[in-house]
């Protein structure tokens, strides 16, 4: 997400021979809120339905990733995250070290789980129910379109709420693009797949190319290129966004 400050230095990285990306949403060109906004629209959901000291509040997560959406829920509701996995305890206390207390337990005696909820029995879920008044359950992913909240399970009861949130810690298909034109490295690769690899530098070619283009029309007319003829530019572009697509 490059809309987070440690990434506003990154312009500064010069003479970059070979630039490794993750183009997990390249070929979907997946565009994503940025974390901030996102995390606020959980804050917020959450909010609506937290009921201090009896609301479970479990969050789906892999063994790294996620991180600000804990850390944000934990401080707002004042509560701390029991992971059940060890690989997410040993990965959580390697990223935040002596703060690890402050925000997780290594304990099942507090509001917050993280768990992966793969193959959850419905027992899971009534045993829950009978010990608190709400249960949430946040994922975020990337791979949703839209943020959602569902309050209610599949037989009816309200006591669970789903939030469902576009969320990710890998660069969205604009932000892959930028970046690399940004570095402007001497060299691409995909660490997906080669059609990625492919992909990326047609795209970033073809930025190029659409730069250059603008800049010459801009030197011959001796005007910007937004003061040019509109259907000139409207077809200028269209042009290029075609080849865009087509990759």
């Amino acid at each position: 997400d490059l809309q987070q400050v440690e990434c506003c230095n990154w312009s500064c990285i010069k003479n970059v021979t070979k630039l490794f990306v993750d183009t997990t949403y390249l070929a979907t060109k997946t565009k994503l809120i940025c974390q901030s906004d996102t995390i606020k629209s959980i804050m917020q959901a959450v909010g609506e339905h937290f009921i201090p000291n009896r609301t479970k509040i479990i969050c789906q997560t892999y063994s790294v990733g996620k991180e600000r959406v804990f850390e944000e829920i934990a401080k707002q509701f004042k509560i701390k995250f029991y992971s059940t996995a060890k690989s997410r305890v040993q990965s959580l206390k390697i990223i935040y070290q002596q703060k690890y207390d402050d925000y997780f337990t290594d304990s099942d005696d507090n509001l917050g789980v993280l768990d992966m909820l793969s193959g959850q029995k419905v027992n899971f879920f009534q045993e829950l129910y009978k010990n608190f008044k709400k249960v949430i359950i946040v994922t975020a992913t990337g791979w949703e379109k839209k943020f959602r909240v569902i309050v209610g399970d599949k037989f009816g009861n309200d006591q669970l709420v789903q939030i469902k949130a576009p969320y990710s810690e890998h660069s969205d298909y604009n932000e892959l693009i930028q970046f690399c034109k940004m570095i402007n490295p001497d060299d691409i690769e995909s660490i997906i797949s080669k059609e990625d690899t492919n992909r990326i530098k047609q795209l970033l070619q073809i930025e190029s190319k659409q730069n250059q283009i603008i800049t010459q029309i801009r030197k011959e007319k001796l005007v910007h290129f937004e003061q040019i003829d509109i259907k000139e530019q409207e077809t200028l572009i269209a042009k290029f966004e075609k080849k865009k697509q087509q990759l």
